[in-house]
C-alpha cells in the first residue's frame, strides 16, 4: 500500500483535495427528506429510480445530500440506519473509534455502530484498492493448478465485481450446501471526496479496465440508475463483523496445530473449487475460526473445522 493511500482514507489535509462542506442549504434540506422518505420503503418496493445492478446484485441507489453515493445491498437494507455515513465515516469516526485491522495489506477496519435507539453492531469498514498499479501477492497458499505464474495478470476486483461474485458463491451455499461460509456484502459507499488518482496508486490502464468490465455488465444486466466508477472517488465497502479468530493467530497461540492450519488452508480452497470458485491469494489470516463456548476448543462438524472467509479481493471463477 502505497503513503499516499493511506494518507487519502485517513484524510491528511495535504493530499486530499476535499469538498468543503459549506451551510446547509434549501436543495440539501430537500434531498435529506428525499433521502429520509427513501429509507422508510422496503426493499422491494423501492422505485426504478432508487434501483441499480451490477454483476447480477440488486442494490438500493441513494444520492447523498453531500454528493457521496451509497448502494445498500437486499441484506443490508434491514441495516440501511446504521450504514449511513454519518454512523461510521462523517469525521473519520471509522479511524477515531474503529479498530484497524492488522492482518493483511488492505485498509481494513472493525468500527462500533450505534444509531440512536438501536442495538450497536459491529460494521467492516474496507477500503477498496482496485486497479491499483502495484500489487504483492504471497504464493504460499496457491489453489490446487494454479502457478505462480498465472498472478501475474491477475486484478483486484472492483467493488461491485467483489459483491456480484461473493453473493454468486454465497448462493451455493443454499444450492450444494457448500462448505464455504462468507461475511455478508451490505454496502458501498463513496464518499463526495476527489483525490488525485496517483495518491489513490490507481493505474489508468486498470481502472479503465475495470470500466470496460462493468460498461459490459451494465450494457446487458443493469438496472434503472446507471452505476459508473470515477478514478477520483474513493470506494469503501461494508461488511457484517464475522465473530472470531483468524486461522494464522489461533496457530500462534497453539490452539491450531500447523499441520492442521496447512491443511485447512487446502480445504478451503477445495471447497472452493467444488463451488465453482477460487481466491488467488488466499490465507490463513483470512479463514476464520469459532471457539466452543464450553471448553474454548475449536468449532466442528463432522470432524472438520467450521469456518469463514472474510476477503474477497481476488475471488474468480475459473
Amino acid at each position: 500500500m502505497t503513503a499516499g493511500f493511506e494518507n487519502a482514507v485517513t484524510g491528511s489535509p495535504k493530499t486530499c483535495l476535499a469538498l468543503a462542506n459549506g451551510p446547509v442549504c434549501a436543495h440539501q434540506t430537500e434531498a435529506r427528506a428525499a433521502l429520509a422518505c427513501t429509507l422508510e420503503v422496503p426493499f422491494a418496493h423501492l422505485p426504478p429510480e432508487n434501483k441499480a445492478r451490477a454483476f447480477g446484485l440488486e442494490y438500493a441507489s441513494l444520492q447523498l445530500p453531500d454528493g457521496g453515493q451509497l448502494f445498500v445491498t437486499p441484506y443490508g437494507w434491514t441495516l440501511r440506519h446504521y450504514l449511513l455515513p454519518q454512523q461510521w465515516y462523517t469525521h473519520k469516526r471509522f479511524h477515531r473509534v474503529g479498530e484497524r485491522q492488522q492482518d493483511g495489506v488492505g485498509t481494513v477496519y472493525k468500527v462500533p455502530v450505534s444509531p440512536a435507539g438501536a442495538r450497536p453492531k459491529f460494521l467492516v469498514v474496507k477500503f477498496s484498492r482496485f486497479a491499483q498499479s502495484s500489487l504483492v501477492y504471497m504464493g504460499s497458499y496457491l489453489p490446487r493448478g494454479l502457478s505462480p505464474g498465472a498472478l501475474a495478470d491477475a486484478y483486484l476486483n472492483s467493488p461491485f465485481e467483489e459483491f456480484g461474485l461473493l453473493v454468486a458463491l454465497r448462493k451455493t451455499q443454499v444450492r450444494a450446501k457448500s462448505q464455504v461460509r462468507t461475511k455478508r456484502p451490505l454496502a458501498i459507499y463513496s464518499p463526495p471526496d476527489i483525490i488525485d488518482s496517483r495518491l489513490l496508486g490507481r493505474s489508468e490502464s486498470r481502472f479503465a479496465s475495470c470500466v470496460a468490465r462493468l460498461e459490459r455488465d451494465q450494457d446487458s444486466n443493469g438496472g434503472a440508475v446507471r452505476i459508473r466508477l470515477d478514478i477520483c472517488r474513493q470506494y469503501i465497502l461494508l461488511y457484517e463483523w464475522v465473530k472470531g479468530e483468524n486461522a494464522k493467530t489461533l496457530c500462534r497461540q497453539g490452539a491450531l496445530p500447523l499441520d492442521e492450519l496447512r491443511q485447512l488452508v487446502t480445504s478451503t480452497n477445495d471447497d472452493l473449487r467444488a463451488a465453482g470458485f477460487r481466491i488467488l491469494d488466499n490465507k490463513p489470516e483470512r479463514i476464520i475460526l469459532r471457539r466452543r463456548k464450553r471448553d474454548g476448543s475449536l468449532l466442528r462438524r463432522q470432524g472438520r473445522l467450521v469456518y469463514a472467509l472474510v476477503d474477497f479481493e481476488l475471488l474468480k471463477q475459473p
